[in-house]
């Protein structure tokens, strides 16, 4: 009896001995299996805290560096090996600048159980900012077109709504405007335009200006331009004054003889000419020039069709001869 009892507890403490020891080999070879490991994770955004800190002293700011960053995670194999940078977030209060303008960039793990479990290095944990005042400036648009109208039409007048836009930005940036400009597709086209058109900002080299750190009040404009028919009209000199004693006037020329305009249908069927009547020949004793802009002399909503806007009018003169 004593015999099969000692059996019995020396058999059970083998088998606990032999437990004993698988646990101890598992957790040896698991320890193994999961070593830690350091790992690097790029990219990760940044989050700026506090703009409005800096915005409110009437300044604005660009982030030169640190708009993401990277760090070094470190952990049991198998917890690191699945981390990615949506694992973390990054965050840069920029109401703690330092005197060169950078802040501390802070990383920490989304999960609690994940912080707990790996230590994390940042490799560069600045931001560094670019400050300088803000300017605003206002610009008139200014309404190009693209194509032509259809034929035996042309384009009158336009106006765009608003006007003018107020552009804001970094002083260095907003003082490179020099013009906002936008542009309407008149191809083809027989009737007048109504449409919201894109306003954009060129530079001194006549580039767009393309910066997310310029802001504008209008981002587009409502464009109404008229497009009318038109209409083939001779020009007519007419002068005033007296040529100089002694000579008569031969002739009047002009370099246009007729000009293509256009209008609204009611006015256009009332003219039958254009009257250059300015041309003053007061004293002249020999062939003389005039200049004139067509333009000037087109009635109120009436406009020139042709690219030509310029006539040079010329007088001719003779000594009279005096029979003896």
């Amino acid at each position: 009896m004593k015999s099969t009892k000692k059996s019995f507890i020396k058999t059970l403490f083998l088998r606990i001995l032999s437990l004993a020891i698988a646990f101890v080999i598992w957790l040896i070879v698991a320890n193994v299996d999961d070593y830690k490991i350091v790992k690097e994770i790029d990219k990760i955004p940044v989050t700026q805290l506090n703009g409005e800190s800096i915005e409110a002293g009437g300044l604005v700011y660009d982030v030169t560096s640190g708009e993401t960053v990277d760090i070094l995670v470190e952990g049991r194999r198998s917890v690191v090996d699945k981390l990615t940078k949506n694992d973390f977030t990054a965050v840069a209060d920029l109401s703690k600048l330092s005197y060169t303008n950078t802040a501390k960039i802070n990383v920490k793990a989304v999960s609690t159980s994940v912080g707990e479990n790996v230590t994390i290095s940042v490799v560069d944990n600045a931001m560094v900012l670019s400050i300088e005042e803000k300017k605003s400036r206002q610009f008139e648009v200014k309404v190009d077109t693209k194509g032509e109208p259809a034929e035996g039409y042309a384009l009158g007048s336009y106006e765009t709504n608003p006007v003018v836009i107020n552009v804001t930005g970094p002083q260095s940036l907003v003082n490179k405007i020099r013009y906002a400009r936008c542009v309407v597709d008149v191809t083809d086209k027989t009737e007048s335009i109504d449409t919201e058109v894109r306003v954009y900002l060129y530079d001194g080299n006549d580039e767009v200006m393309n910066s997310s750190r310029i802001t504008a009040d209008a981002e587009t404009v409502r464009v109404k331009m008229q497009i009318f028919e038109t209409k083939v009209v001779p020009v007519k000199f007419f002068t005033t004054g007296k040529v100089a004693d002694g000579f008569k006037l031969t002739g009047l020329t002009g370099s246009v003889e007729e000009i293509r305009i256009t209008g609204p249908q009611l006015i256009l069927d009332s003219i039958s000419y254009i009257a250059v009547n300015d041309i003053d020949i007061s004293s002249i004793s020999e062939e003389t020039d005039f200049d004139r802009n067509i333009s000037n002399f087109l009635p109120d909503g009436v406009y020139l069709a042709d690219s030509v806007d310029r006539v040079i009018v010329t007088a001719s003169v003779e000594e009279l001869v005096v029979k003896t």
